[in-house]
């Protein structure tokens, strides 16, 4: 038996239209998932559905803004008509914006929490019902961040999102866990992409940061392929409340 198949598996990756999210969305398909995967770009989302789906695996791509309720609504019942199941949910989707805390605007630190935080909650609480009812268990993967072990700069609402979820993924793994549902968190470390723009635009903090990882290097999209397995698979079946941190060894500088 081949723990780490996923063939058979089906379950929906949000925030896949690049980056992280699509870097776990590829591993999930290489090991036999059939997903949908979620974005706000509809026509990379479509690109990459193509191109997940060469060999003949099922990629569904379905366009949705996460802020927006009845979009998850429409993502889980899309899910559901297609696949007839759920087994996993990767809550990837996530924002930042950029500003010293004492001008940081309240508006867009509200933004961030519903993006980052509320839309979580309400997907998993959604997917997890599934789940319930299927009466066989399932993974929930919640994307968290170094920053909730080391802080950041100029980033408040990212900072207190990922806090929030670091909070949240023990409390549903708490509460899920008689059902057989297994609720944990990804927390990257700092990666080469369009998130991380602000940050490689600025030569001296980019240096320090990479002179404190122990690998030497920027993670990539790549690198979370096999974590992205290991969650959703029966490998790791005995694994819930907890953050596997892929950041190249930074927090152990």
């Amino acid at each position: 038996m081949n723990r780490f198949s996923l063939h058979g598996k089906k379950g929906i990756v949000t925030g896949a239209s690049r980056g992280l999210g699509l870097g776990m969305a590829a591993g999930l398909v290489e090991a036999g998932a059939s997903i949908v995967i979620a974005a706000r770009n509809g026509e990379r989302l479509e690109e990459n559905a193509r191109s997940l789906a060469a060999d003949g695996s099922s990629v569904i791509p379905c366009q949705v803004d996460v802020a927006v309720d009845n979009d998850l609504d429409r993502l889980v019942d899309l899910t559901l008509a297609s696949f007839g199941s759920i087994d996993f949910l990767f809550c990837n989707a996530g924002i930042v914006y950029r500003d010293s805390s004492e001008i940081h605007s309240v508006d867009k630190f509200d933004q961030v929490m519903r993006v980052n935080v509320r839309s979580v909650f309400l997907l998993a609480q959604k997917c997890a019902s599934v789940m319930i009812e299927q009466g066989r268990g399932g993974s929930i993967v919640l994307t968290e961040s170094v920053v909730t072990e080391h802080g950041s700069r100029a980033v408040p609402g990212y900072s207190a999102s990922k806090g929030a979820l670091h909070s949240l993924m023990h409390t549903l793994a708490n509460d899920w866990g008689k059902y057989g549902i297994r609720v944990n968190g990804i927390a990257p470390g700092f990666c080469d992409t369009d998130m991380t723009e602000g940050v490689k635009n600025a030569p001296e903090r980019y240096d320090y940061l990479t002179s404190r990882m122990a690998l030497g290097r920027w993670g990539t999209p790549d690198d979370f392929a096999g974590p992205a397995v290991f969650l959703a698979s029966d490998a790791s079946s005995y694994v819930t409340g907890t953050t596997l941190f892929v950041d190249g060894g930074f927090l152990s500088m």
